[in-house]
């Protein structure tokens, strides 16, 4: 009786351990593709205004909206750079932790 709960709570441990590892995976590949998508963005809005710069647009309110759409930018260049050394910490750290793990061995 007693190998039996046990069983089952191992069994329902796994099970949501699993589930919630399938749900982290998706996520990571659902935000992977959300980053490239707001590189490919930043990108053309860096595009845009390399464009308005060479054309010496004097248009005031092409001009406010040039000022609005580069400090987007730079909040986008600065979201990417952030992601990008967090990433690059994630993986230094694995490195580490590994190269510990085989040290010990």
């Amino acid at each position: 009786m007693g190998d039996a709960v046990i069983s089952a709570l191992v069994n329902e441990m796994v099970r949501r351990l699993t589930s919630a590892a399938i749900e982290e995976v998706g996520l990571l590949r659902r935000f992977k593709g959300d980053i490239l998508r707001l590189k490919e963005d930043f990108e053309q809005i860096q595009a845009v205004l390399e464009d308005a710069e060479e054309k010496h647009i004097k248009e005031k309110a092409v001009e406010l909206w040039l000022r609005r759409l580069r400090s987007a930018s730079l909040k986008v260049e600065d979201v990417l750079d952030d992601i990008s050394t967090e990433t690059l910490l994630q993986h230094l750290n694995k490195e580490k932790g590994i190269k510990y793990k085989v040290e010990n061995v």
